[in-house]
């Protein structure tokens, strides 16, 4: 590997990682850096399972849910996370990091050696750095207020894999590898397949709408060559089932069997952006690629990237049918843009005079969105913005919650500090979070009119004994409506910080 690459991947590893540490030197006020720097209410969650495990437990249980049900064995690579934290001593956020590190370096690595082998080591000075730095065009829409798929559809771009959570970067990596191992036909057959089963099983278990991609995408793949080359890849797709089928078909199942689990799997809806935004934010990626996919430019030979063209295309597809989950299969999507537009870019100084300036142009706009994305996530650390910082009062409640509620009592706290107990202390609450929290509306709904003083004492009892609620979180700002009085179901109060907690009785 040159040097130029490797310094490429050190920048990569550095710039991905920074902020956390820029993050926790501008702690100030007594103010905590929370630890996730992009998409909060959706970072906490895996810290969350990843308590489930540094608990020594092993079956996920909706972590947000009060009553949570039977559970089932799903986010075992979170769940193993937090096993391995408790074993090393490492508090859950501190390996969450560590994990998130490794995984990157892990996807940087694996898309060296897939642009080596499926496009060609000649592709690789254009699409390399281009992979691991671009994203679009939204930093043109930023202006106007909306916040494009750019800076938040993080499973679609490495950088901001990287940035956001260690399966992302895992995952992605994964299915790089299983792409590359299929391309490697006639080469030691039996490790090969083998390897394929195991690395479709890790692959399912972290990335399930990954997994569904390609498999997709190499039956398509295989059916396209047995048409055209009499040759259909059986053996190895067929291990590819092996190692990962069992584990989405009982991923689906329970799912919808328990009781619980069936009705976060209905709230759980992730649409893909709409047409415009998708187009900008991956553009000009996703322009040149399907000028290599809609016309004959340059009398390039589409066969030979004839996977990547698949890949976009199904990935386009499922992204926009008529399903719940479009958004989860756009998992990696800007790999083979990327790929097939360098492709495109190679050609322009063939085609026109200024290609080389035409080129740089390109690229270097392509950068602009995740500057300006570290730009925000500066600015909002410089700020102590309290999306990404604990106030001073919040983690005094957490660590009271640490040392003295059990590991599974349910807490009533205000909705900003319910989405972080679960996170840092394991605890349930009644609600935190939008599609973690079954009933995620009734029990919004309930909590809200809680705090507002808008239930009699008679509901308010009949909510926390339907919650099985052991202690209430009063904030500050109701405490200073004077609204809340002693209870015959309170056993003991506790002046935390600007916090209230109120020890309850079991109503059962």
């Amino acid at each position: 590997m040159k040097n130029r690459f490797v310094f490429v991947i050190v920048l990569f590893l550095f710039l991905s990682s920074f902020p956390i540490f820029l993050g926790m030197y501008l702690e100030r006020d007594g103010n905590v850096f929370g630890g996730i720097i992009l998409n909060p209410i959706d970072g906490y969650t895996y810290l969350a399972k990843m308590q489930i495990g540094y608990s020594g437990e092993w079956i996920y249980t909706l972590p947000y849910t009060a009553i949570p049900g039977e559970g089932g064995y799903l986010f075992l690579f979170y769940i193993i996370l937090g096993h391995l934290a408790r074993l090393f001593h490492i508090s859950p956020i501190i390996f969450f990091h560590i994990a998130r590190i490794a995984g990157s370096l892990y996807l940087v690595l694996t898309l060296y050696r897939f642009v080596s082998n499926i496009a060609g080591k000649g592709l690789l000075n254009t699409s390399f750095s281009w992979l691991l730095f671009g994203s679009g065009l939204g930093w043109i829409v930023l202006p106007t207020g909306y916040l494009p798929s750019d800076m938040w559809v993080a499973e679609s771009y490495p950088f901001l894999s990287a940035l956001a959570n260690p399966h992302f970067p895992v995952g992605i990596g994964l299915m790089l590898e299983l792409f590359i191992l299929f391309n490697q036909q006639g080469k030691k057959a039996v490790s090969r397949n083998f390897l394929g089963a195991v690395l479709a099983f890790l692959l399912a278990n972290i990335m399930p709408f990954g997994y569904v991609i390609l498999i997709c995408v190499l039956f398509i793949d295989s059916i396209w060559n047995f048409i055209n080359k009499r040759k259909f890849n059986t053996f190895y797709l067929f291990w590819l089932g092996i190692g990962g089928m069992p584990v989405c078909l009982y991923q689906i199942w329970i799912s919808n069997f328990d009781p619980v689990l069936k009705i976060w799997n209905q709230q759980n809806i992730t649409t893909s952006p709409p047409l415009l935004d998708f187009l900008i934010s991956f553009s000009p990626a996703i322009m040149l690629a399907g000028v290599l996919l809609f016309t004959k430019f340059g009398g390039i030979d589409k066969q030979k990237y004839q996977l990547l063209i698949i890949w976009m295309v199904v990935c386009v597809v499922f992204a926009y049918s008529p399903i719940s989950l479009q958004r989860r299969f756009l998992i990696g999507f800007y790999v083979p843009i990327v790929i097939l537009a360098s492709v495109v870019i190679d050609y322009l100084p063939f085609v026109f005079k200024k290609g080389i300036i035409l080129i740089k142009l390109i690229i270097s706009v392509s950068f602009i969105s995740n500057l300006l994305l570290l730009f925000i996530i500066l600015f909002g650390m410089l700020t102590n913005s309290p999306t990404l910082y604990i106030s001073r009062n919040q983690q005094a409640v957490l660590s009271w919650l640490n040392e003295n509620a059990s590991r599974h009592d349910v807490i009533l706290a205000p909705v900003d500090l319910s989405l972080l107990i679960p996170a840092y202390t394991g605890k349930r609450v009644v609600y935190g979070h939008p599609f973690e929290t079954a009933n995620a509306d009734q029990a919004k709904s309930l909590v809200d009119n809680f705090y507002m003083g808008y239930l009699d004492i008679a509901d308010q009892e009949r909510f926390l004994n339907e919650y099985k609620v052991n202690f209430i979180v009063y904030p500050e700002s109701v405490l200073k409506t004077k609204q809340i009085h002693q209870r015959d179901y309170w056993n003991g109060t506790y002046l935390v910080g600007d916090y209230l907690i109120v020890k309850i009785e079991n109503f059962n």
